[in-house]
């Protein structure tokens, strides 16, 4: 499908198609199992509120362009790359307790967020060259 131009028609039959699946009917559905590194962004957004405190100490506004829409909090040195460093060679009993070993590092809590800065989407975007592969 890939490159190929589909009418207006088609289109609305495959949104329509894909609306209100959850759960294993969801067309990008993984097992139920969010990745390690959404799994600690999620831990150290509940834990230390880490999204929040990015964007109120850069005034609720993108550091590029001033942008007050759609901002998102972005780590200039990727969660997935901090996992691998600090992980490599490491044993864990569980996924659990690896997660918790995880938020206790300074390199992820980044109380002072030097590894933050917010941005619009558009800017984040560029900043990524495969955007969404840094979901990891």
């Amino acid at each position: 499908m890939f490159g190929k131009k589909l009418s207006a028609e088609t289109r609305a039959k495959m949104s329509k198609s894909r609306t209100g699946k959850l759960g294993p009917e969801a067309t990008g559905w993984k097992g139920g199992k969010l990745s390690l590194c959404r799994r600690v962004k999620l831990g150290i957004h509940r834990r230390y509120q880490w999204y929040k405190r990015v964007y109120e100490r850069d005034g609720w506004k993108c550091v590029n362009c001033g942008s007050k829409e759609k901002l998102d909090a972005h780590h200039v040195r990727p969660i997935s790359k901090l996992i691998r460093e600090l992980t490599k060679g490491a044993t864990f009993e569980s996924d659990e307790a690896k997660i918790e070993w995880l938020l206790t590092r300074p390199e992820i809590r980044d109380d002072e967020l030097k590894n933050g800065m917010t941005l619009c989407r558009n800017c984040h975007k560029m900043e990524h060259n495969n955007w969404g592969s840094h979901y990891g």
